[in-house]
């Protein structure tokens, strides 16, 4: 009778142990889905030769100081041509 309860009681532990792996796992798997970085548009325009030689905005329209703009490390940029001049 003693072994059959050790049995069981092992059987238990196993199965709460491998329910806490799949739990943890599923969890990180959810935190992983909203850490995805989703790039921060910027719209290049111009193609001048002198200074300022492009122009950029954002996804709002509003002007970006190409010169003082700061990028982020893990963070991802989509940098797209609006305008910008072939000579």
């Amino acid at each position: 009778m003693i072994s059959l309860l050790s049995r069981s009681n092992c059987l238990l532990q196993r199965s709460a142990k491998i329910f806490r792996y799949f739990l943890c796992t599923l969890v990180a798997a959810s935190f992983a889905q909203n850490l995805k970085a989703t790039p921060t548009p910027v719209w290049v325009g111009g193609g001048d030769s002198t200074f300022p030689y492009y122009t950029a905005q954002d996804q709002y329209n509003e002007p970006i100081d190409l010169e003082s703009l700061i990028l982020h490390r893990g963070q991802s940029y989509l940098f797209q041509a609006w305008g910008v001049s072939n000579s």
